[in-house]
């Protein structure tokens, strides 16, 4: 293919957006996915540290247990949550 040598019509580019054939920066999109996931991660972030805390407490209570079924059945139930 060749090169082009001259700039574009005005009617051209006005076709092309129409037809939605803009050209698009990759920083652009990479920033809007990077924003959308820090957003998504300060929103769940909460939730997220309450489960695993919640997790956690029940390992350590289930390891202080006297009983190895009781541990396990506690594991269980708290995997099944």
């Amino acid at each position: 293919m060749s090169e082009k040598n001259q700039q574009p019509t005005a009617k051209r580019l006005r076709e092309a957006r129409r037809k939605g054939d803009v050209p698009k920066s990759a920083e652009t999109i990479s920033s809007a996915f990077f924003v959308g996931v820090c957003v998504a991660l300060a929103v769940g972030i909460g939730t997220l540290f309450a489960r695993l805390q919640a997790l956690f407490r029940l390992v350590f209570d289930a390891a202080g247990a006297a009983d190895p079924g009781a541990r396990l059945a506690a594991l269980i139930d708290g995997a099944a949550r």
